[in-house]
């Protein structure tokens, strides 16, 4: 164990002794916390925000049933769990959670956001697979997908409760317009859109370009 874990597994320890007064989590870019171990933010009823930008590693239920948690920047997360697309429930249950910045992560692994009710909208630029990430996101409408791909999706159910699923409301994913085609005649993306309550719309002269 080397002394970045030590010296995260003591900060996680502190904070879960204390969770019932720590509100916020903001870490500078000189902190090597680099791993967030199994549970050890989990049910931090009174965390409303956190901000760690050397995190690469995020495991089970880390940062699950915060239930207060509104905002969370892991500026560079690029794995969910130590193997690869298990169920992570990273975020689950949630309730609050609003604002999520993952901007290096690579793939969504399966119960990612389960139940974040409050979320509607995710940007996710290096995504390239997805997986049953979003059960139970009745608020998700937005979605944008930067890579030069069409994202896989690794689950028919990958949008289940969800407003872009059969019988949802309507969302939208916005993705490079070169490939709007690809993603409305791909197989697992059909689905949703001829199902007319998924739209594919072009980054490029929007306002997420």
């Amino acid at each position: 164990m080397n002394f970045k874990t030590i010296f995260g597994l003591i900060l996680i320890v502190f904070i879960i002794s204390s969770m019932s007064i720590v509100s916020a989590i903001d870490v500078d870019n000189n902190t090597d916390i680099e791993t967030l171990g199994y549970y050890s933010l989990y049910r931090c009823y009174e965390l409303t925000s956190v901000n760690l930008p050397n995190v690469k590693v995020a495991q089970q239920y880390a940062l699950a049933e915060c239930s207060n948690l509104v905002s969370a920047r892991l500026d560079n997360l690029d794995t969910y769990s130590a193997a690869a697309y298990q169920p992570s429930y990273i975020f689950a249950n949630c309730s609050k959670l609003t604002d999520v910045w993952i901007p290096n992560l690579t793939g969504l692994t399966l119960y990612t956001f389960r139940n974040c009710v409050a979320l509607e909208f995710l940007d996710l630029p290096k995504v390239k697979k997805i997986a049953r990430s979003f059960d139970g996101c009745s608020s998700l409408k937005t979605i944008v997908l930067r890579v030069n791909q069409v994202v896989n999706l690794d689950n028919n159910a990958a949008f289940a409760g969800t407003p872009f699923a059969s019988g949802g409301n309507g969302a939208a994913v916005y993705v490079p317009q070169s490939l709007i085609t690809a993603y409305q005649t791909a197989t697992k993306w059909l689905a949703l859109s001829a199902g007319g309550t998924c739209v594919f719309r072009a980054i490029e002269g929007s306002e997420y370009e």
